[in-house]
């Protein structure tokens, strides 16, 4: 008798907590769907550093974006983007000094040998939804045009000091200029650093 009732009292709880009724109005034959976006996310950093190599802004600040002077005709211009490329150690997150190449190390020390930077092309944004994607520009280090997907050799003591511009291409312009929108151009560079050990 007293498993009987225990037995009783369990049941009784369970269904009246632990089983929720369905919601008042579904008739027989009901059918209903729901379903939901599952959705991750990765921001990836600015500045994505190597082992032994990354890049900086200006005396090892972090990097900055630089402004862009849009005409009324669409044609563009931007002040420079001034970046480093500094030695770092991966393990403590230390910047340590710029990657001079062909630097005289002491016999046994490795040395920067070779520096070439590269970039991808411009792509372009803008907040009012103007289309951009056949927008061309032109990406210079120091004045000169690089070409997106060409390596670049830099020489030099200060070759690891750089500063970055955009432009309008030849006989490019923004299709349409609008009042109040913000026009973004984005590229990725990169600085591939050899290394050499000294007999």
């Amino acid at each position: 008798m007293k498993k009987s009732i225990i037995a009783a009292v369990i049941l009784s709880s369970l269904s009246a907590g632990a089983f929720a009724a369905a919601p008042a109005g579904i008739t027989d034959g009901e059918h209903d769907v729901t379903s939901a976006t599952l959705e991750w996310n990765a921001k990836i950093p600015t500045v994505m550093p190597g082992k032994w190599v990354t890049i900086t802004g200006e005396a090892k600040a972090p990097l900055a974006a630089a402004e862009m002077q849009v005409n009324a005709d669409g044609s563009f211009t931007s002040e420079p983007v001034k970046m480093e490329v500094h030695y770092y150690d991966s393990s403590t997150n230390v910047i340590n000094e710029g990657v001079i190449v062909n630097a005289a190390p002491v016999s046994g020390e490795t040395a920067a040998s070779a520096l070439k930077y590269s970039v991808e092309n411009l792509t372009f944004a803008s907040s009012k939804g103007v289309d951009l994607t056949t927008l061309v520009g032109e990406i210079k280090e120091g004045g000169k045009i690089v070409t997106p997907g060409a390596k670049v050799d830099a020489s030099g003591a200060d070759a690891w000091k750089t500063e970055w511009t955009i432009n309008n291409a030849m006989g490019e312009v923004m299709p349409s200029v609008t009042a109040g929108d913000t026009i973004t151009a984005t590229t990725v560079v990169r600085a591939d650093v050899d290394f050499v050990v000294t007999p």
